[in-house]
């Protein structure tokens, strides 16, 4: 039988917006009969596209993209290396079948994200090397087209990402690049999309001074929750080019707060990534970085506070090490948002101050603080880290991993069944077909919880846009879409909520 769970409109939404909706399961997840206390990993052999590059100047390379590219329900996957190229890995559910989608190397990020309204996930591939390379995707299939722009980027770019910089609806792009100030050709630029996949050049919405640094990421947010998308620039070198720099939005306008959020002085930032550390329903983030990682507390007022060493979050113990990907997930569905890194030396130089060995962390969340479980689960890797995402691959509802490397073998690890959690994913009308910057807030008989629907994982590697709330013993009470457009809308849930479920946006009258 197929169930319905009836939505309606919150008494905030605008009165033109209709809040009736059918909500339906996307699928029947494989839910644990016995979940296991202390969930584990299994590395999986499901070839892999093989990175064991023997070079030395590892550089900011192998992002991943894990989503579900062909809409068959479960998450596929788009793996560059810097030698091979950027590789297909369509999951088959027993496997993944492997194939070469273009031969784009020494990639720094994939983003990913519904640029053209059709409903499928597209990909834009950037690089040391210059190029912006759009991936068409349809049913799983890609064509690919170089993006042309009247004045070319003269600089490597370091991230693609995307957001609404003008409140119509649609994604936008922003490039960051690793530019310096005699070159304006080599700073940020801002890319407008017309809702069909074209773009136009509006870098001047950014504020003066703020497109200029050794960019690396950057992470769209929306900080206030008032349906503006705001912009969080990462810089590395921040002692010599500049400070990482947050941008507030306001009604397409963007203005530089940077001064006052006590957020831009934050080392080398290699990455960033957002997640609700503390349960109070604003997001922290969490900063990867040459030398030890800020974990800033979103405080609600525009400011931030580092929290690392307190919460026990201090992933490496100085500047001979470097993290580059970072993910906030709930990994055994407890409720609680733990956070898994990778680190790894940029160069492997003999004589060269970079640690060889460094392992990758992950650090779960234990009565007030963070402790790090990857020795304990086998994923404490010591080769270098780069891309990292998580997703659902083997059916059920429990997040697993890909983490991606330079110069040695990348891993798929399929979590343990971790028991009880719900899993939402939004429907709507072109050109946002997925929601993306949507928040979504499960309330629980333990709490409530509150995630924003993005596609970006952390440093260059993205995610299929859902939001995931493990559950542990908790009850589900209610559940509320807040689309970015400020329509609120109101989900009645079943008795029993561990599954996936589609929500649909409200229809226009």
């Amino acid at each position: 039988m197929t169930l319905l769970l009836l939505a309606c409109s919150s008494s905030t939404a605008p009165p033109e917006m209709s809040g009736d909706s059918d909500t339906e399961p996307l699928r029947d997840p494989g839910v644990c009969e016995v979940p296991n206390a202390r969930p584990g990993y299994a590395l999986a052999d499901w070839d892999l596209l093989e990175t064991g590059g023997e070079r030395p100047d590892r550089k900011e390379t192998n992002p991943v993209a894990l989503a579900d590219f062909d809409g068959d329900g479960d998450d596929d996957l788009i793996m560059a290396d810097a030698e091979a190229g950027l590789w297909w890995h369509e999951n088959t559910g027993e496997g993944l079948d492997r194939a070469l989608l273009a031969e784009l190397r020494e990639l720094s990020s994939l983003g990913v994200a519904d640029l053209d309204g059709d409903g499928d996930l597209d990909l834009v591939a950037v690089g040391r090397n210059p190029g912006i390379w759009l991936l068409w995707n349809t049913d799983g299939s890609f064509e690919l087209e170089e993006l042309i722009l009247e004045e070319p980027v003269q600089a490597s770019i370091r991230d693609a990402s995307f957001g609404d910089a003008d409140g119509d609806g649609d994604l936008d792009l922003l490039l960051v690049t690793s530019g310096d100030e005699a070159r304006e050709a080599s700073w940020h630029r801002l890319l407008l999309n017309d809702g069909q996949g074209g773009f136009s050049d509006a870098s001047e919405r950014l504020p003066d001074g703020v497109r200029v640094g050794v960019g690396w990421q950057a992470l769209w947010l929306d900080l206030e929750w008032d349906g503006d998308q705001d912009l969080f620039l990462l810089h590395a070198e921040q002692d010599k080019v500049g400070p990482s720099r947050l941008l507030l939005q306001d009604e397409g306008v963007f203005t530089d707060v940077t001064e006052d959020c006590a957020c831009g002085t934050t080392g080398s930032n290699m990455g960033g990534s957002l997640g609700d550390v503390d349960g109070d329903g604003l997001l922290d983030a969490f900063l990867t970085n040459t030398g030890p990682s800020p974990l800033l507390r979103n405080l609600g007022d525009g400011g931030f506070v580092e929290v690392a060493a307190s919460l026990g979050a201090t992933t490496v113990p100085d500047a001979n090490w470097m993290s580059f990907g970072s993910l906030w997930f709930d990994r055994d569905n407890d409720g609680d948002q733990d956070l898994m890194v990778t680190t790894g030396p940029m160069w492997d130089m003999p004589g060269g101050p970079q640690v060889e060995q460094q392992a990758d962390r992950l650090l779960e969340w234990d009565e007030g603080g963070f402790r790090d479980v990857a020795p304990e689960l086998g994923l404490d890797d010591v080769g270098a880290g780069r891309g990292l995402a998580y997703g659902l691959i083997d059916g059920d509802l429990s997040l697993d991993l890909v983490v991606n490397h330079r110069g040695s073998a990348s891993q798929l690890w399929l979590a343990e069944c971790a028991g009880r959690a719900l899993v939402v994913e939004l429907s709507a009308p072109a050109p946002n077909t997925f929601g993306a910057g949507s928040r979504v807030e499960v309330q629980t008989s333990e709490g409530t919880q509150v995630r924003r629907v993005d596609s970006r994982a952390g440093w260059a590697s993205s995610v299929h846009p859902r939001a995931h709330f493990g559950l542990g013993e908790a009850q589900v009470l209610g559940l509320t879409v807040t689309w970015p457009d400020g329509t609120v809308q109101d989900v009645e849930v079943p008795d029993f909520p561990d599954r996936r479920v589609q929500v649909e946006r409200p229809t226009r009258r």
